[in-house]
C-alpha cells in the first residue's frame, strides 16, 4: 500500500506527520540498476517457485517484463520491490522488503501496533495451571493438566499475500526477480 494505512481502531492510533515519499526518475533508475546488480545464488530456483505458487493461488498475476509494467502503468510509473531469502527451521523463506524501493517510507502507519511476544503462550499456559490447581481435584479441567497442555502458533506465510489491494496500488506492487 501507498500513503496512510486504515484505521481499524483497534491499536493505538499514531500521529502521522511524514508525507509519503515518491520516487524520481534518477532514484528509480539507480534502483533498477542495483536490481539488476543483483547476484543470484542458491536460493534463486525457490524465489521463482514462490512466485509461481502465488499465481496458482492467485494472489499475483504472472511473471512480466518491465517493458509490459512500462506499457500498462506507463513508462516509469511502477517500482519494483525487491526480495530475498534465508532459511529458516531448515526451510528458505522469501521476504518482499520495501526498504530500498523507498516503499516502507511510502507507507505511513496510522496506528502503533502491539503484538505479543514469544513468551506469551508460556505466561498464559502458567496462569491456566495455577486457576486450575486452585479447583478441587474432583473438577474436570484437571483431566486438562493431566493430558498435558499443547501450545503454540501458527505460521501463516500467505497472511499479507492474500489482502487485496487497491487498484491504484497496483503499480507499486510488483517484486522484482532475477
Amino acid at each position: 500500500a501507498i500513503g496512510d494505512l486504515e484505521i481499524t481502531n483497534t491499536w493505538a492510533p499514531l500521529e502521522v506527520t511524514v508525507d509519503p515519499m515518491e520516487f524520481t526518475p534518477e532514484e528509480r533508475k539507480e534502483y533498477l540498476k542495483s536490481i539488476e546488480a543483483r547476484p543470484t545464488g542458491n536460493y534463486t530456483q525457490f524465489i521463482w517457485d514462490s512466485l509461481r505458487e502465488e499465481v496458482k493461488k492467485g494472489f499475483v498475476d504472472t511473471h512480466v517484463s518491465a517493458n509490459e509494467l512500462d506499457k500498462r502503468f506507463g513508462k516509469g510509473k511502477w517500482v519494483p520491490t525487491n526480495c530475498f531469502c534465508f532459511e529458516q527451521a531448515n526451510k528458505w523463506r522469501r521476504i518482499d522488503t520495501g526498504r530500498k524501493s523507498g516503499r516502507n517510507t511510502a507507507t505511513r502507519q496510522t496506528e502503533k501496533l502491539n503484538m505479543n511476544t514469544a513468551m506469551a503462550p508460556t505466561l498464559a499456559a502458567r496462569t491456566i495451571v495455577r486457576m486450575v490447581r486452585k479447583q478441587p481435584n474432583t473438577h474436570p479441567s484437571h483431566n486438562m493438566l493431566a493430558k498435558g497442555l499443547k501450545i503454540g502458533g501458527e505460521d501463516m506465510p500467505n497472511a499479507f499475500r492474500s489482502i487485496p489491494i487497491l487498484l491504484d496500488y497496483l503499480s507499486s506492487n510488483v517484486v522484482a526477480a532475477k
